[in-house]
């Protein structure tokens, strides 16, 4: 069994149009096995469940679409 990640981010991300832009792109990511994002939450909340720690490059997929992203610490 393989190691999975939770990677838990800030995003901007503040409806369903901007979740499909950000989608063209980390559906497309091979290291990420499930992704979501609480566009209910006030820190919009995208959490990504990873095969390896791929945080930058989450940050820098999300950031590529003209969108804010910042890790959330523990």
């Amino acid at each position: 069994m393989s190691t999975a990640y939770i990677l838990i981010f800030k995003t901007n991300i503040n409806n369903p149009e901007d979740r499909r832009k950000v989608a063209q792109v980390l559906d497309l990511e091979p290291t990420i096995g499930k992704w979501t994002i609480d566009l209910e939450d006030v820190d919009r909340v995208l959490r990504v469940v990873a095969i390896a720690p791929v945080t930058d490059r989450i940050i820098a997929l999300v950031n590529a679409c003209a969108y804010d992203c910042v890790e959330l610490e523990d």
